[in-house]
């Protein structure tokens, strides 16, 4: 239960860092500082869509995987909650004006995808020997691509229109496409670590 209750409260601390700041900076601040506190407990995921790569990947238990997703998703929905109370408003992504779905779904796709596949290469691969400075990296990598806008996590979506939906709000309607495309990332980066890091299944 540790575990669950670690995601769970990593990922309420990255999607208040997200709905307070929206400063990739911070952002990224905030997943290196989780990463750490974390990481050695449930293995730092704080992302159903990182979860879905690290369990394809072969080093996360089945039994596990939809626990994850559901404390993360928790999570987010705590902090939506937390962000309503202290802002007076209610926080969930959405498209911007003017963007369209299958462009929202191609950038949630190619980034979610690099952000998995640095974790996976960062604490799943045997010859990358990063142990101190895994949560660095893995910061950096979202600092990076949280410049160029996006959500690249479910929870951070699925959780705040979860909460909005209580109010009787629409933010629901956007979180299929936020879904489809971190989900596909997540799991296209399974595939491509498997196929580029071979000799580590053999």
């Amino acid at each position: 239960m540790k575990k669950y209750i670690v995601e769970c409260f990593g990922t309420m601390f990255l999607v208040l860092a997200i709905s307070l700041t929206g400063n990739p900076i911070a952002i990224g601040t905030m997943l290196a500082v989780i990463m750490y506190l974390g990481a050695h407990i449930s293995g730092g995921h704080y992302n159903p869509a990182v979860t879905l790569a690290i369990w394809l990947r072969g080093k996360l238990k089945s039994k596990d995987v939809l626990y994850y997703m559901f404390f993360q998703v928790l999570g987010g929905f705590f902090a939506a909650a937390i962000y309503w109370f202290l802002a007076d408003q209610r926080y969930y992504p959405a498209p911007a004006a003017g963007v369209s779905y299958p462009k929202v779904f191609a950038v949630e796709l190619i980034f979610t995808f690099f952000l998995a596949f640095v974790v996976l290469v960062v604490m799943t691969t045997k010859k990358v020997k990063l142990t101190n400075m895994f949560g660095l990296v893995i910061g950096f990598a979202l600092m990076t691509i949280a410049f160029l806008g996006g959500t690249y996590n479910p929870a951070v979506s699925l959780g705040p229109s979860l909460f909005d939906l209580i109010f009787g709000g629409s933010a629901i309607t956007h979180v299929p496409v936020y879904l489809l495309g971190t989900f596909s990332g997540g799991g296209l980066a399974a595939l491509a670590y498997r196929y580029i890091h071979c000799e580590e299944f053999k």
